[in-house]
């Protein structure tokens, strides 16, 4: 990190591990760990409007081109830094080997999850120091390394060289889109998609590969977003290990499986509450926020009457065969997964994006939201076949 950027760089990650720790250290409490936490992301927030990221060139003695790093590898270290501490005050010791300062550091300055992630919630990391032994012979790992490298790799190139013909991100930022006709725009509105997913399996991908290497049990990589087709399971499988923390640390702390619908929506929206501190307090990332809580939860309900035993056999009884309750799942969940996929183009495009998209979607004739909800009713299937398809041979 050093070599990299700067001494003063460093010292920034070095600081919040060590107020972190040692905070939990006098304190043991874990809403004092949130608090801090929250401090954190809030002057980190603060730092990124305007010209206040000056502030950091100055103390950093960085230039521009570093302070874009500075403000993505501070948040990933903050994961690090909340997960040891959580779970560290659950041990109810005092002191435990697992959880001493050199291991944290260790932890929270891993490099191959150092620069842009994924999260690695620190159980899975202590796993590995305990469990050294069964870690596999060094030729396998070896084997696996180059393979998934060479993955990896393959996809870096094209991606690059899909890139170097069509301008993803100059599209969206340069042209009106509103001088584009309905396939086009929906057609720029699914590459967007699915340049950011390239972009994080690619990102994600050679770190876990590195941390396989390393016996550690590594978070799953991203998914291709062609084939979720409940946007819960795009939370849970294209950043696994942001969703482990999320549902591990904030979630299940708030409520539980038998807990009530109330408290259970309250869960989701401190979960979304966290999402939008942690990436930023702009617009485009609230209205982002919202949609998804909003979405997650309408898909929770609908999916709860839909795949009901009452459900099933009135449907039964009506379609006549269970290919055709399928097909009515399809037909409903379809609608469900619509906004869900708008909404994200909130995060892709920014605020004005995102809303030609709600516009061109909802507001230009029951045909044009037809064809739309056709092209998606298609993919719901596919993607529901693939899942029952990997259900079933993990059993």
């Amino acid at each position: 990190c050093i070599i990299i950027f700067n001494i003063q760089f460093y010292s920034m990650m070095l600081l919040q591990t060590v107020v972190s720790y040692t905070l939990t250290t006098i304190t043991r409490k874990k809403r004092h760990i949130w608090l801090l936490a929250t401090f954190w992301l809030i002057a980190l927030n603060y730092l990124k409007y305007g010209n206040n990221y000056r502030i950091l060139t100055e103390i950093l003695n960085i230039d521009d081109s570093n302070i874009h790093d500075f403000l993505v590898i501070f948040p990933w270290c903050l994961l690090k830094n909340i997960s040891f501490n959580l779970e560290r005050v659950d041990t109810h010791e005092r002191y435990d080997s697992k959880f001493s300062f050199f291991n944290c550091l260790g932890y929270v300055f891993y490099f191959p999850t150092f620069l842009c992630g994924p999260h690695v919630i620190y159980s899975r990391y202590a796993n590995m120091l305990e469990r050294k032994d069964e870690i596999a012979p060094l030729s396998d790992r070896y084997q696996n390394l180059v393979m998934n490298l060479s993955r990896f790799a393959f996809w870096f190139f094209l991606t690059e060289l899909a890139l170097h013909f069509f301008y993803m991100n100059s599209i969206v930022i340069n042209l009106d889109l509103k001088l584009l006709n309905s396939p086009t725009f929906f057609g720029v509105g699914y590459l967007l998609g699915q340049v950011f997913n390239n972009k994080y399996i690619i990102h994600y991908g050679v770190p876990i590969t590195f941390g396989h290497f390393d016996g550690i049990a590594m978070p799953n990589t991203p998914r291709c977003i062609c084939r979720v087709h409940k946007y819960s399971d795009m939370w849970k499988w294209f950043d696994h290990g942001l969703y482990e923390f999320l549902f591990k640390y904030i979630y299940i702390s708030v409520c539980t499986k038998r807990s009530s619908l109330p408290k259970k929506v309250f869960a989701g929206f401190t979960t979304f509450l966290f999402i939008y501190l942690w990436h930023g307090f702009f617009d485009y990332i609230l209205v982002w926020s919202i949609l998804n809580c909003v979405c997650i939860i309408l898909e929770k309900f609908v999916y709860h009457i839909i795949e009901g035993e009452n459900f099933h056999k009135k449907a039964l009884d009506f379609v006549k065969t269970d290919n055709n309750v399928h097909r009515l799942h399809a037909l409903i969940g379809t609608h469900v997964l619509i906004p869900a996929i708008v909404s994200n183009l909130f995060f892709f495009g920014g605020i004005e994006v995102g809303w030609e998209f709600v516009r061109r979607t909802y507001l230009c004739g029951f045909i044009n939201y037809l064809k739309i909800s056709t092209c998606i009713y298609f993919l719901y299937p596919v993607a529901e076949a693939i899942k029952r398809w990997e259900k079933n041979n993990k059993k």
